[in-house]
Formats: C-alpha cells, structure tokens, sequence
C-alpha cells in the first residue's frame, strides 16, 4: 500500500456579522496570499438567518436573526470581558473596569447612563461607552506597560531602531531624527 499521512492545519477564524443577520465565518486573511487563490487553501461559509427574535438596530425595533445575533453578543461579551455575566444580565449593567483592563458587571444602579448596553451594536451608546471606554482602558494599560520604551509622540515605530529598547531620552532622539 499507500502511505498516509496527516498534516496539521492552522486557521484563526475571521468572522463578519452584518447587520445581525448574516454571518460569514472564513479562515482567509485580505491579503494576495489568501485571496488570489493559488496560494494557502482556505475556506468560509455565508450563514444567512432565517429564524428571528425582537431586538434593536439603531434605537429602532428590528428582526435580528438567532444565530447572528447571538454570535455578536458572545463576541462582544469576550472582547469586553463581559463573559462572567449572566445571560438574563447580557444586555445591560453597571460597569467598572478592573485592573486586567475587563469590564466588571456589578448590580444595576438607578443611574442608567452607568449602563453597558451591548445589544443595539449601532447606538452612539454603543459606540462611546462600550468601544470607545474599552480603547480608553487598553490604551492606558499599554501606557502603563510601555511608556519608558516607547514616546507617545512617536507616530511608526519605524521611527524607532529596530532590535532595541531605547530609554525614553534616546527613543525621543529617534523620533525626532526619523
């Protein structure tokens, strides 16, 4: 006979939710290596909705399909560390971030703009407290981690030499000259 063998694959899932309707889940990257087709073999899949629940789009009622939906709701309680949380708390609670930089979920308070409302992806809500408070604390964790290595006014790292840790003084040279 013939001879069999294996060989492992390696795939990060890439995944695009459209409107909470349609899902495409894929394993090719947007670049000509996996695009141009002669290259790394890839695969994805287009799950379109049939099946519906009551949610919100923009403040507005709207036919959310089950699987979309909930597949965003997960992702973005992963993301934002929201994954503790129960499933009847997913859509609204107090938040507080805690020194990993992931959201904490404690009691409702009667103050609603304290609120982390995940459910309408596209309500300036969504937008400025979740995402834009999310970006805020990461972008404060790397500060903390990475001030004396890298300036803040350095634009590309580029600017920096390659293969080394500058101090500060001599990063903002780098920077400077780049």
């Amino acid at each position: 006979g013939t001879k069999q063998f294996t060989e492992q694959g390696y795939g990060k899932p890439k995944r695009m939710i459209v409107d909470d309707r349609i899902a495409i889940i894929g394993s090719a990257n947007i670049n000509d290596r996996s695009l141009r087709g002669s290259r790394d073999s890839e695969i994805g899949c287009v799950i379109r909705d049939t099946d519906f629940i009551d949610s919100t789009m923009n403040g507005q009622p709207y036919k959310a399909g089950v699987f979309a939906h909930t597949l965003r709701m997960k992702l973005w309680k992963v993301h934002l560390g929201l994954h503790h949380v129960h499933e009847e708390e997913q859509g609204k609670c107090n938040i507080t971030h805690n020194t990993q930089g992931n959201a904490d979920c404690s009691a409702r308070s009667e103050d609603s703009s304290h609120y982390l409302d995940i459910r309408d992806p596209v309500t300036e809500t969504s937008y400025h407290h979740v995402w834009r408070g999310q970006a805020k604390t990461n972008t404060d964790i790397y500060k903390e981690i990475f001030a004396h290595r890298i300036p803040e006014n350095c634009s590309k790292l580029s600017q920096l030499r390659r293969g080394s840790i500058l101090p500060v003084a001599g990063a903002l040279r780098a920077c400077a000259e780049g």
